[in-house]
């Protein structure tokens, strides 16, 4: 199941890095520091669509025990 998800994570990773790009070059903070940020955001996201999926999935088998 990872596969199905791997194109839309990269497009997402794709967007914030996009956005902290814009932003960070409007703010005029240097390039290391941006790198880290950029990682810190995209680490926490990931972390938040596993636990938001992992929720999901959770919910979705117990209440369709049948299905698995």
């Amino acid at each position: 199941m990872p596969d199905k998800w791997e194109g839309l994570r990269q497009r997402v990773e794709g967007d914030i890095r996009y956005w902290m790009r814009s932003s960070i070059t409007s703010l005029e903070i240097p390039q290391a520091e941006y790198v880290s940020i950029s990682t810190l955001i995209v680490e926490e996201f990931r972390k938040f669509l596993k636990r938001e999926f992992s929720q999901w999935l959770e919910h979705f088998l117990g209440r369709n025990c049948h299905l698995k």
